[in-house]
């Protein structure tokens, strides 16, 4: 680049008219392929200049973001997005990457998106929109015709690849934009016939018959849709290279544009919008409040709603499903709702002078048989619409609980939480413990609840306060039914002294190892025992046992007496903290069969492994069964401090995919000091800290009832299960009035250890029997 500029701010406090809107420019790129192209540097920053002194008084504020900006050019958006104003980014040609990955790598959802569907506008100039990247004067692969095509959710064929193309300019091109050269040249007309609903054809300034008609002409440049469902618009002014002879005026017409047609024609234009419930969403329980977005200059609303869509579509005031005309943007819904029905609805804003009125889309939802409280569809990450914002987690409540829409539990990447149906976009391939394909009722996401339970008040919970009351008692329905689903145990204990744990990992073995680790401390000479029940077969060579440990770095030197679901009991060990040399007196296969004792001993520095079948008789394990290279002495003498961590040890041996196993009879002896706690050593490992999953409803007086749910080990459950609770399992709750719903883990009594997880919850209605 040529010339660097930083971002700015321009506040204007004087001027005779502005826009509730704000205005950022991207001007860091340089669109042409050779720097003598398409629109030169200098040629950018002085149209910038130019439509800012025309219009700055217009604006609360101006950004001028370049390449070396990116990270505050994308704040910019994100705080814009939806903060109820038509914001406006103007972009010189290219389509920066932190817009819209390239090449077209996120089709779907990206911030450019994000910015159009939130019901603001992009003006275009120079190259075709959404086509391509020119980041710090290099030109990157190409989006190609998809980009707009993504971006737009229009056909690819919405620009023309067409050079030199004559248009002119039509009558409202003069009255608008009276800078426009007649005849004008453009090399990316827009295809008038592939705007489709919901989008459409505001004005058109330059035709190829020179008309104003979107149906009667062909290509059109400049020219502006735009989206009656969202309200956003692009503007494409000039999509032309060539060099300077073939332009118009960039700058001036721009400010034209914002000046005579934004302020007098945009807002006039906007619908409603960002209805309420969503369009498309599925299920509604108790008194239903329809509510709309208004469009700018609207200062009524004419509501129609009913059963039969193309009715809907068709009514005017004359007609029975007109229900009248309202001062507010909130509605309630007319009459009962039949379950398993569709219906549809449509609101038409109303100017001031009380006669022009501008007519909206017809949204629609339905009614399932049984009464949806929440299926988690609707949810993005768009400010507005997310998880978080429904459901307040420990950020508002001070639990330790954390809600989103996360991530898929099989490690895919991202995606919009996991669900019990089967949608694609985001069901994990495979439970949180790497086990089979999940299943349940419908859907594609849900709610991911993280829990942690280590500080006070010991609970995780979340709470969605209902915007009005709600009944749950409405067609004879009285039961209560939500699905969840959790992960193996991570570590805990079901009667005394006995434990299950789950653990991912490489192995214990080499540089730095990768397990799960249940621990106290052991000052000076010590024995621990333990009886190891089974241990899942993830690889022959997962190992589960007994060690004795320097530290909880994953290099630390250490001693284990373990056994293997194929059989082998072994004595392993690393003498020197991070030497990478592992020793191992290990059986062959088959040598034993679970359960099976395994004992390791500690006086000074001599680490000593034992086996018994009973528990009583104990056997060293012998040197002689390995005579590779790396076969172990037993007793073997590592220098270890004089506190160390005494514990029970696991590893899958296979990185992401959880083993199980189960120690009885645990016995520790010496100096131990310490409660129970656990270490993920070397990696992360799935499963869930044991805790009661329960429920709590509260009614508009305050009065609330609590239930938690009777199988203490419900979050350690990893296929979709569904829980059915009885209205009447919450007395003193008037159901007629549900105001809210909270769900949560934590609050056992008394509980071993109070640790960390996570669980997916999806699907709450109230239903019949």
């Amino acid at each position: 680049m040529s010339k660097t500029v930083v971002a700015f701010i321009v506040v204007f406090a004087c001027g005779t008219r502005s826009m509730a809107t704000d205005i950022a420019f991207y001007v860091g790129a340089v669109n042409n392929s050779d720097n003598t192209g398409w629109y030169d540097a200098s040629t950018q920053f002085q149209d910038v200049q130019t439509i800012i002194a025309g219009t700055g008084h217009l604006f609360h504020d101006i950004r001028q973001f370049d390449d070396n900006q990116f990270g505050e050019f994308a704040a910019w958006v994100d705080e814009h997005t939806n903060d109820g104003e038509m914001d406006i980014l103007w972009l010189n040609g290219c389509m920066p990457s932190v817009l819209y990955p390239f090449p077209n790598l996120q089709p779907d959802g990206s911030r450019i998106e994000a910015w159009l569907d939130g019901g603001n506008m992009v003006i275009n100039v120079c190259d075709w929109f959404g086509y391509v990247s020119y980041e710090g004067g290099w030109r990157h692969t190409n989006n190609g015709e998809w980009g707009a095509a993504n971006i737009l959710d229009l056909p690819p064929g919405v620009i023309l690849y067409r050079d030199n193309t004559v248009l002119s300019v039509t009558p409202t091109g003069r009255e608008y934009l009276p800078s426009l050269p007649d005849p004008l040249i453009t090399y990316r007309p827009v295809v008038l016939s592939a705007v489709q609903p919901p989008w459409e054809v505001a004005a058109v300034f330059a035709s190829l018959g020179g008309t104003d008609d979107p149906l009667a002409e062909r290509w059109a440049d400049p020219v502006v849709i735009h989206n009656r469902d969202t309200g956003a618009y692009v503007a494409f002014i000039n999509q032309a290279g060539g060099g300077p002879a073939t332009w118009v005026d960039r700058g001036r017409v721009c400010a034209e544009f914002i000046t005579n047609w934004v302020m007098t024609r945009a807002q006039k234009l906007s619908p409603a919008r960002n209805p309420q419930p969503p369009d498309g969403a599925t299920g509604v329980t108790g008194v239903l409040l329809l509510g709309w977005t208004a469009g700018e200059t609207a200062v009524a609303h004419d509501v129609y709603f009913g059963a039969d869509e193309a009715l809907v579509a068709a009514a005017d005031p004359n007609s029975t499903l007109y229900w009248g005309r309202q001062a507010d943007t909130s509605f309630p819904i007319p009459e009962p709702l039949q379950p398993g029905g569709w219906y549809f609805w449509r609101v038409d804003e109303v100017e001031a002078d009380g006669t022009t009125i501008h007519r909206g889309p017809v949204w629609a939802f339905s009614v399932f048989s049984s009464s949806v409280i929440d299926d988690f569809e609707s949810y993005t990450d768009v400010p507005g619409h997310r998880i978080e914002e429904v459901w307040r987690d420990g950020s508002v409540n001070g639990t330790g609980a954390q809600v989103s829409r996360g991530s898929s539990p099989s490690g895919g990447g991202r995606a919009a939480g996991s669900d019990p149906g089967e949608g694609q976009i985001a069901e994990p391939r495979s439970s949180p413990s790497g086990g089979g394909r999940a299943a349940g009722p419908h859907g594609k996401q849900s709610m991911l609840l993280a829990y942690d339970n280590t500080g006070s008040p010991s609970i995780s919970e979340v709470e969605r306060q209902f915007a009005s009351e709600q009944n749950w008692t409405v067609g004879g329905r009285n039961t209560l039914s939500l699905w969840f689903r959790g992960d193996v145990v991570s570590f805990g204990e079901a009667s005394s002294g006995t434990f299950t744990m789950s653990a991912a990992g490489a192995d214990i073995w080499g540089a730095g190892d990768e397990f799960r680790y249940a621990y106290k401390q052991l000052n000076g000479d010590g024995t621990i025992v333990a009886r190891v029940t089974n241990v899942s077969s993830s690889n022959v060579w997962a190992k589960a046992g007994v060690m004795i440990r320097e530290s909880l770095s994953p290099g630390a030197a250490h001693a284990f007496m373990l056994v293997t679901p194929d059989g082998r009991r072994a004595f392993q060990n690393r003498p020197f903290t991070n030497s990478g040399t592992c020793l191992s007196a290990h059986s062959n296969i088959g040598t034993i069969s679970l359960p099976f004792w395994v004992k390791l001993q500690r006086q000074g520095d001599r680490l000593t492994g034992y086996y018994s079948r009973d528990g009583v008789n104990w056997t060293r394990q012998p040197v002689t069964e390995n005579t590779g290279f790396d076969a172990s002495p037993n007793p073997q003498t590592i220098h270890l401090p004089a506190r160390v961590y005494v514990g029970l040890a696991l590893t899958s041996h296979v990185p992401g995919m959880a083993a199980t196993a189960t120690f009885s009879g645990v016995r520790i002896t010496g100096s131990v000091t310490g409660s129970w706690q656990v270490a993920d050593i070397g990696a992360d490992h799935p499963g869930n800290s044991p805790d009661d999953l329960y429920v709590i409803v509260a009614d508009s007086k305050g009065k609330t009832a609590t239930l938690v749910h009777p199988d203490p080990a419900a979050v350690n459950t990893p296929a979709w299960t569904e829980w059915k609770i009885p209205l009447s399992s919450f007395p003193g709750v008037d159901l007629h009035r549900v105001r809210k719903m909270s769900l949560g883990v934590g609050g056992r009594e008394p509980a071993l250890l109070r640790g960390t997880g996570h669980i997916y919850i999806d699907d709450i209605r109230v239903l019949k029997p």
